[in-house]
């Protein structure tokens, strides 16, 4: 996998004279965030649009609206199946407890999902009745199992207990279009200091300027994305992010999208105009504003990238919408918190063996470890005679067994030398392992032919006779005759 330092921002082209040129005069360079490419999913996908990653079975669910399905994959990325128990779906997420809710445009409802069969047992409640939405854009899960639907045509959030039941509503949003939940917990009291959502809100626009729509108490002031507290009920006005611009040092945007936070409150937004994905380090949240302007990129030839979720081990999942994938990420944040960097895995080829000729030894790879699973080894002869018809074996077993027999073994004996690969399931591959086999030669003593040649430290002696007259042949072994 590669290891992508300080990339700048690549604008895509095939837009509008009017914007390519308000984009020419946009600094096209930013602050960059050194990430690791842990993979990429494109196993039947059309056009993927959002996604969630369960953290009890590593599942990944990811929304696909031109096959009109959910599509499934494993922890290792590979195939699993589709949902199409929802129409028409327009986002899905899973919560801490397993639970997976997808937005289903057709019937404006959010159902859910039971993660073992595919299949409906359920939707969120309202009133004793089915909660139905204008537009149910996305869905978002809190750290408690709270439930968020984002109503973009109702300018509002909806929000549902654990127990998937209706409790309250934030209003006065802008054309909303994502959410994240940030829940930060006192590990010695349990007691909730801190619990906000971040919201994608679309101010109004003209002329390419913002026109401010704010409520009764001045709060939204055309900010991008708002932080509503949940302990106090009303938008955090401090810590909005910056606004609509075009300094991408500041991380202001054109067209956020998606947003999500990793386990240490990084936040990650997605810019579908600019096809790149924001990183903010909100750790001094006493600074108005400010908090937020260090702006880190991944862009990573990003296509559209619409939806992203980060899982609960910290992996960042980005849906490249245009060309048909999720691509995912390991990211080193800001002062090394809230990574998820792919290490590379450990190969151990083995203590060095002594083994007689003629026989059969074992390379044993199993002390190699890799904290993701070890997918394949490689064992490949870098010394001695042969003992393969390839240089190379191999295998998704950490063993292998090498005949001695193959070896014509000189009196004084011989080295063979493997090395050994391993592969771990993100692809990564470790340094070499070296082990080495020496194989002695366990056959002593000669034999003399005719008083003639003499073969020694040989097992295997063909006599041939060249006569039609009867032959006697007599072996005599030290001091002992026989015949």
């Amino acid at each position: 996998m590669a290891k992508v330092k300080n990339k700048g921002l690549m604008a895509k082209t095939g837009m509008g004279i009017g914007v390519l040129l308000f984009l020419l005069l946009m600094p096209l360079a930013a602050l960059a965030t050194d990430y690791t490419s842990l993979g990429t999913i494109t196993r039947a996908l059309r056009y993927p649009m959002d996604m969630a990653v369960s953290s009890v079975d590593g599942t990944v669910y990811v929304v696909d609206v031109l096959s009109r399905k959910v599509l499934t994959y494993n922890g290792s990325y590979l195939y699993k199946g589709s949902i199409t128990a929802v129409e028409s779906p327009l986002a899905v997420a899973v919560s801490p407890a397993g639970t997976v809710y997808l937005a289903d445009n057709q019937t404006k409802s959010v159902k859910i999902i039971d993660p073992a069969t595919g299949q409906v047992s359920g939707t969120l409640m309202k009133g004793g009745v089915m909660a139905t939405f204008n537009l149910p854009r996305n869905i978002a899960v809190g750290p408690d199992n709270t439930v968020y639907v984002v109503d973009q045509l109702a300018d509002s959030i909806e929000i549902f207990s654990a127990a998937n039941t209706y409790s309250d509503s934030i209003t006065g949003l802008s054309k909303p279009q994502d959410a994240a939940a940030q829940r930060i917990i006192d590990p010695d009291t349990g007691e909730v200091l801190e619990a906000k959502l971040y919201i994608i809100d679309q101010p109004v626009m003209q002329d390419g300027s913002v026109i401010s729509d704010p409520q009764a108490d001045g709060t939204l002031n055309g900010s991008r994305i708002q932080v509503y507290d949940l302990l106090t009920g009303s938008l955090d006005e401090d810590h909005a992010f910056p606004s609509f611009g075009s300094d991408l040092d500041l991380g202001e945007y054109i067209s956020p999208i998606g947003i999500g936070i990793d386990s240490q409150g990084y936040i990650y937004v997605s810019d579908s105009f600019l096809h790149v994905v924001f990183q903010y380090n909100p750790a001094d949240t006493d600074t108005p504003v400010g908090s937020f302007t260090t702006g880190n990129v991944i862009d990573d030839s990003l296509s559209t990238p619409l939806g992203l979720t980060v899982s609960a081990d910290g992996r960042l999942f980005v849906t490249s919408s245009f060309d048909g994938s999720v691509k995912i990420y390991g990211v080193d944040a800001i002062a090394g918190a809230g990574s998820w960097m792919n290490e590379s895995p450990v190969a151990d080829a083995g203590p060095d063996q002594t083994v007689g000729e003629d026989t059969t030894f074992v390379l044993d790879g199993s002390g190699s470890t890799d904290g993701d699973g070890i997918l394949s080894y490689t064992w490949t002869q870098v010394d001695g005679s042969p003992v393969w018809e390839t240089p190379s074996v191999t295998s998704d077993s950490p063993t292998v067994t090498v005949a001695a027999n193959t070896v014509n073994v000189a009196p004084e004996g011989e080295i063979l030398s493997f090395q050994l690969i391993v592969e771990d399931v993100y692809s990564k591959t470790s340094s070499p392992s070296t082990t080495n086999v020496t194989v002695n030669n366990v056959y002593t003593g000669s034999i003399t032919i005719n008083g003639g040649d003499t073969h020694t430290n040989n097992p295997n002696v063909t006599l041939t006779l060249d006569s039609t007259d009867a032959a006697e042949m007599r072996f005599a072994n030290d001091s002992d005759a026989f015949s």
